[in-house]
């Protein structure tokens, strides 16, 4: 594919002082290069590039807030279908929550992702990847805040809110199922079934999470996600809990 035909000046990177703001390795002074050579291809090496240096093992970096609205343009400039790789890390960034964002960019991150979710996304990965993007983008910080990736890999991670018990809820003949530790679902392996929200309870992220998938096409994750905001019991403690509270006790706690 074709490397973006908009040059550094036409977005102006001169008009940000890259030597005084940092990226995962030092001085940012070599941005505004990465940024000439955005493509939509994304396995271009300048997204590995990219990564890398704004938002290096889940930390974010001055760099990393001044790129937004570079990423933002890219998207801008391409069809919806190619645009999914600079709005997923403008939303790695944004969701990160370790510096101050411009509204203005945010919201028209948001309008950009929206946007895409509304087209054919190529696949369920990237529809997954473009849900948390456009939850970052709305303030999620569960869901926005890399929550959803897990289920790319058919799996997320929790802690029961009552015995602190960590699990995996993971996908089991399309469906989510609850094992304990980091044990994957198996024949060996005790597996506690989750009851599926009833729809007309979902709301908030969930109820625009399922929305979103089955108009999109993603009916299999509309599932996954009507299952991720269910109910179930700890097989340590056998307290019934509801899923989300799990996930975000894991994502609140000590280290994480």
């Amino acid at each position: 594919m074709a490397v973006c035909s908009a040059s550094p000046k036409h977005w102006r990177t001169e008009l940000v002082d890259w030597p005084t703001l940092e990226h995962a390795y030092g001085r940012a002074d070599d941005i505004p290069e990465l940024l000439a050579q955005l493509s939509p291809d994304p396995h271009a090496p300048v997204w590995h590039a990219l990564w890398s240096r704004l938002y290096h093992q889940y930390t974010v970096y001055s760099a990393s807030y001044a790129a937004l609205p570079y990423l933002a343009d890219a998207a801008a400039a391409w069809a919806p279908a190619a645009r999914a790789t600079p709005l997923i890390l403008a939303g790695a960034i944004v969701g990160a929550r370790g510096g101050e964002t411009d509204p203005a960019t945010v919201e028209r991150l948001l309008s950009l992702a929206l946007e895409t979710l509304a087209a054919p996304v190529p696949g369920r990965p990237e529809f997954i990847y473009m849900l948390q993007t456009a939850l970052a983008f709305q303030g999620d910080t569960l869901w926005g805040n890399d929550g959803l990736s897990g289920l790319v890999d058919g799996e997320v991670q929790g802690l029961c809110p009552a015995c602190g018990q960590f699990m995996l809820f993971a996908v089991d003949d399309d469906r989510l199922t609850v094992t304990p530790g980091d044990c994957a679902p198996g024949p060996n392996v005790k597996q506690v079934p989750v009851e599926p929200a009833p729809l007309e309870d979902m709301e908030g992220a969930g109820r625009w999470m399922h929305e979103t998938a089955t108009q999109g096409g993603q009916p299999e994750l509309a599932r996954w996600i009507q299952h991720l905001f269910g109910t179930s019991k700890c097989s340590g403690c056998g307290q019934e809990f509801a899923l989300p509270e799990a996930v975000a006790r894991l994502r609140t706690g000590p280290g994480w």
